[in-house]
């Protein structure tokens, strides 16, 4: 999840990579070209803190598709270790159901 401090709310992340992301907003109330910041949530608890992005699409099924903006490295280096566990976590569960 992301949790957006200047609206108070969280919401659902859809889409991770080390670039950017993407989240639902049943409410659309995002515009493209915003800069937003956010934190990171894993299981309700923050993982990276203070993060920012740029809005670069507001789909109509209320999907928000975001680029990062000035990560510093060791912020790099976690946003990069988690997208390589959740490969991982998804090739396996693909593994799994041909099985």
């Amino acid at each position: 999840m992301v949790f957006v401090p200047s609206r108070g709310m969280s919401f659902d992340v859809v889409d991770l990579s080390a670039m950017g992301l993407a989240f639902t907003d049943a409410a659309k109330g995002f515009t493209e070209g915003q800069s937003i910041e956010f934190d990171l949530l894993i299981n309700k608890k923050v993982f990276l803190n203070k993060l920012t992005a740029k809005v670069m699409r507001v789909l109509d099924k209320g999907i928000i598709g975001c680029n990062f903006e000035g990560v510093d490295h060791r912020k790099e280096v976690k946003l990069d270790k988690l997208v390589l566990e959740v490969q991982k976590r998804l090739i396996a569960i693909k593994k799994k159901s041909r099985e």
